[in-house]
């Protein structure tokens, strides 16, 4: 670990950028940035500079997630450094280079709390996966869709609840709202202008709550077809829900949490066929169990709701629900792959390029291409990781064979 790549070429059998498969690829990078990518016989190699073989394998661009609270045992509401560290170092070992790290429902001191070690990470070196932000899921929920949230915690947007997590918008860069809950319109609008990305969930709304938020600034929906509504009646009108809704608006980008469990992949193949590729991004949205064996572990922090995890599965004690997922970001390319039908091309941009756009760090991050962050991943023919590197940094290396 940490071997910096100043003046190293990665060779690889395919480089995806994604938007391009280039055979018998390569990737110059020079300090923490791509200078170059394009096949073996016409990117031009500096002398001295340290070629890295990895072919049979192929190279993609770092994956970038946006929902991700925990792993191997830790979770970012724990509000350590150490943990902070299982957490990114667990999912740099699945390809993950970014993520936002994600809260829960909490009293909003606690919040605060992580959202200002989040900021003291996002100007770290990365020792695994890099902090760019936190993601706010939670405590604005539409109390009977919280799922696996306690729900002392769930509140509406009221002016002393939002202010003090606008005084840390550069840490918070994205946050999980239920639109239709008083006060959401206009915390949604003063979100926005604050810089704040804003997506919906763990919500009751129909097409007429989505529609209006929408024109406030959602432009996000949250792990699409969990806690959320589908068809919500009102008198005898059977109206369109949030996840309807967000299949058919083009301006709503979604979510899926692909490990094979959340969402059957009829379902997920339904939402890449109404959104296309450009509009879906996979998470993870993994809980501390992830990585760990079976047993009970605790939702957010220590003392927050207890899941039973089974067989890799996480669920709520009652058995109504799941409690998040095991899962690293590259299962979630292998199960869209497998399961849902989709391309290897497809998936990878659906893990880099989407959500990068989402959050507004595709300028330097999402893709392979000259002048881009040099977050990079090596997989094997299994989409298993052999190496991953951040910011030109390799953070986990599978040694061969």
């Amino acid at each position: 670990m940490g071997e910096h790549g100043v003046g190293l070429v990665l060779r690889a059998a395919k480089v995806f950028t994604p938007q391009r498969v280039i055979d018998d690829g390569v990737v110059l990078v020079e300090g923490k940035t791509i200078r170059a990518v394009g096949r073996s016989d016409e990117v031009m190699v500096p002398p001295q500079t340290t070629v890295m073989d990895v072919r049979p394998h192929i190279v993609a661009p770092g994956f970038i997630d946006l929902h991700v609270h925990g792993g191997n045992g830790s979770d970012f509401m724990d509000d350590t450094d150490a943990d902070f560290e299982t957490v990114t170092r667990f999912h740099a070992a699945g390809g993950t280079t970014a993520l936002l790290a994600t809260t829960c429902a909490a009293p909003i001191e606690d919040i605060c709390r992580v959202l200002r070690r989040v900021r003291d990470w996002q100007a770290r070196p990365p020792v695994g996966s890099k902090v760019v932000g936190a993601h706010v899921e939670g405590p604005f929920f539409n109390l009977e869709m919280r799922g696996c949230h306690l729900p002392e915690y769930v509140i509406n947007p009221q002016p002393s609840a939002l202010n003090p997590l606008l005084e840390h918008a550069d840490a918070m860069r994205h946050l999980t709202i239920a639109p239709e809950i008083d006060g959401a319109l206009d915390a949604i609008e003063r979100l926005r202008s604050a810089g704040v990305s804003v997506a919906a969930a763990h919500s009751a709304a129909t097409c007429e709550d989505v529609d209006a938020a929408m024109r406030r600034g959602l432009h996000h929906v949250t792990h699409l077809y969990n806690a959320m509504s589908v068809f919500v009646q009102r008198g005898p009108r059977r109206l369109p829900g949030l996840a309807e809704t967000a299949l058919v608006r083009d301006e709503l980008t979604v979510e899926l949490i692909a490990d094979g469990f959340h969402v059957h992949p009829l379902r997920m193949q339904l939402a890449v066929k109404m959104k296309g590729i450009s509009r879906v991004c996979l998470v993870t949205d993994a809980m501390r169990g992830a990585g760990m064996p079976d047993g009970i572990y605790a939702f957010g922090p220590r003392s927050g709701k207890r899941a039973f995890v089974r067989d890799g599965i996480a669920v709520m004690p009652e058995g109504t629900g799941f409690a998040s997922s095991t899962i690293q970001m590259n299962r979630a390319v292998q199960v869209m792959v497998e399961q849902v039908g989709v391309s290897l091309a497809d998936a990878l941009t659906m893990a880099s390029a989407i959500p990068a756009r989402v959050i507004g760090i595709d300028h330097r991050k999402g893709a392979l291409r000259a002048g881009m962050d040099a977050d990079i991943v090596v997989l094997d023919e299994q989409s298993q990781v052999r190496l991953t590197m951040v910011e030109g940094e390799v953070v986990y290396r599978v040694e061969s064979p």
